[in-house]
């Protein structure tokens, strides 16, 4: 697709695509970004099916190698066709833990270790451990250009879900302030344009998430409450439609479970949560 007269000036040889997302996602796109060479490097493979969107530009450069920031089918889906086409695979060994059938089948698999560097034809890329979206979550660190490849972490759009079982909301706040102490001048991420503005954003997240915290904290002060109830109170007359309420009582159960190991809330009978 031609570039976006927003999108801010990239470096020469880096390429972003962006494929339109499935029924029932929560975004309505996902970005896999091709570093032209080679042996060019692509972060994250699209939908099962959307990889081949970048087939034109893979042809013109060869084999080279795939990097997934997680496991998750908007990121993943396409990593078949491209193993099959001879790509190496590398992440993160923790994103095994749930999603072992996911990666049944493809080969040149290897995982990556927090601080590895990932060699690129346009400059070393580290892998940073950034767990809390997903438990073996990825971002990349270009620290030549200052970007960072940040997956779900933080995305160009106002929030990135994090959700029981596989999201950890300790994690994933530990995970924001540590990106949040590097050198950023643009976030890529999965979902979204550009963000030009890295440290704004990756604060306007953790404040988003300590609010959430908060208005749980404060319905629980009212009385107990079950995931289910709190969901409706807190998201009452913000629009969230039938489809996502699911998502929804999986966020406000990982905020549960961390203020439960805090000591802040205590679990009751039939799923019930109450301050302590």
């Amino acid at each position: 697709m031609p570039p976006d007269p927003a999108t801010p000036p990239l470096p020469r040889g880096l390429r972003i695509s962006s494929f339109s997302g499935a029924k029932g996602s929560l975004s309505s796109s996902v970005n896999a970004y091709l570093l032209e060479g080679e042996r060019p490097v692509l972060i994250d493979a699209g939908f099962s099916g959307k990889a081949g969107g970048m087939e034109g530009n893979l042809s013109a450069f060869g084999v080279g190698t795939l990097l997934l920031t997680h496991l998750h089918r908007d990121h993943a889906g396409g990593a078949g066709a491209l193993s099959r086409a001879g790509f190496g695979v590398r992440l993160h060994r923790a994103e095994t833990l749930l999603y072992a059938d996911r990666i049944d089948g493809l080969s040149g698999v290897r995982y990556l270790r927090d601080g590895e560097s990932v060699e690129s034809p346009l400059g070393p890329l580290v892998a940073l451990h950034t767990p809390g979206h997903a438990r073996g979550h990825l971002c990349f660190h270009w620290e030549g250009e200052g970007i960072l490849f940040s997956g779900d972490l933080v995305t160009g759009e106002p929030s990135s879900w994090v959700g029981t079982p596989d999201g950890d909301m300790a994690d994933y706040l530990a995970s924001l302030r540590r990106i949040a102490g590097l050198p950023l001048r643009l976030l890529l991420s999965g979902h979204g344009p550009p963000v030009e503005n890295p440290a704004e954003k990756i604060e306007a997240y953790i404040q988003r998430r300590l609010e959430r915290e908060g208005d749980i904290l404060r319905l629980l002060g009212n009385g107990e409450a079950a995931v289910p109830d709190l969901t409706c109170r807190i998201y009452h007359g913000r629009g969230l439609s039938p489809g996502l309420q699911g998502f929804a009582e999986k966020t406000v159960e990982a905020h549960l479970v961390k203020l439960y190991a805090e000591g802040r809330v205590k679990r009751l009978a039939e799923g019930a949560y109450a301050l302590t």
